[in-house]
């Protein structure tokens, strides 16, 4: 009985592991050939552009100290930040 409940979470293991290593020889493979329509089909890029706002958005308050409270200063550098970081992940 252990036997076989070992051998299936192996193949369980194996099967995922395989999955993902399909997935990124696919978007290797598209990089490469630069196939824009199978590296769009393989990737969600709105979901990336979302994420990588939130992440510099952070960045950005923690450099200027405004996660803390901050100061007038640093609230005019986030005024000023905020759409420009906007412009750049979306162009």
């Amino acid at each position: 009985m252990i036997k076989r409940f070992s051998l299936i979470i192996a193949g369980v293991v194996l099967a995922y592991v395989s999955s993902v290593g399909i997935s990124l020889v696919q978007l290797r493979s598209a990089l490469f050939e630069e196939d824009a329509a199978q590296l769009t089909q393989s990737v969600d890029f709105d979901s990336v552009r979302g994420s990588l706002k939130v992440q510099i958005d952070e960045l950005v308050k923690r450099k200027l100290g405004q996660s803390d409270g901050g100061n007038m200063l640093a609230a005019l550098g986030m005024a000023i930040a905020g759409p420009m970081v906007e412009q750049m992940i979306e162009t």
